[in-house]
């Protein structure tokens, strides 16, 4: 506890949580040295094109490292979602009749939320030997050969 004195110069014996800090703090000297440190992702063989980048980020005074690849996969289209914008909404969807409802229509959200579909272990297997493939027959033309290489 720290005696503090107020304006007429009395003691006021109130707790203050932060008088530890208000003294002067003591230095000594310490030796410093430099020690190395290390960092180490593993990263799956399936990114594709893999792209390592370092920043420097100077408001937090930190390194960033950024590493930028592709995996195969596919995009759908966006699905909506629906819900009742308030818990009073939600009641009258669930318990008013149809002509209260009409009278006083329920608001909804609406959220369209895009899908993309990641397969990261798939692996392309192209065939290594060369394929003849009919693709046409005709009166003028018996074969019509396409070569396809692997």
């Amino acid at each position: 506890m720290m005696e503090v004195k107020d304006q007429l110069g009395r003691e006021n014996r109130a707790y203050e949580p932060f008088a530890d800090m208000l003294e002067q703090p003591t230095f000594s000297q310490i030796e410093l040295e430099k020690i190395r440190i290390a960092a180490q992702v593993v990263i799956d063989r399936q990114l594709m094109g893999a792209k390592v980048q370092w920043l420097e980020h100077h408001l937090t005074d930190q390194l960033v490292i950024q590493i930028q690849g592709y995996l195969l996969g596919e995009t759908k289209e966006p699905e909506p979602i629906v819900y009742p914008k308030t818990w009073w909404d939600a009641l009258k969807i669930r318990w008013f009749p149809k002509w209260l409802l009409k009278r006083y229509p329920a608001e909804r959200v609406r959220h369209d939320i895009k899908f993309n579909i990641m397969y990261p272990n798939f692996r392309v297997r192209l065939p290594t030997e060369d394929h003849i493939v009919r693709i046409a027959h005709s009166q003028y033309n018996d074969w019509l050969p396409t070569r396809c290489e692997g």
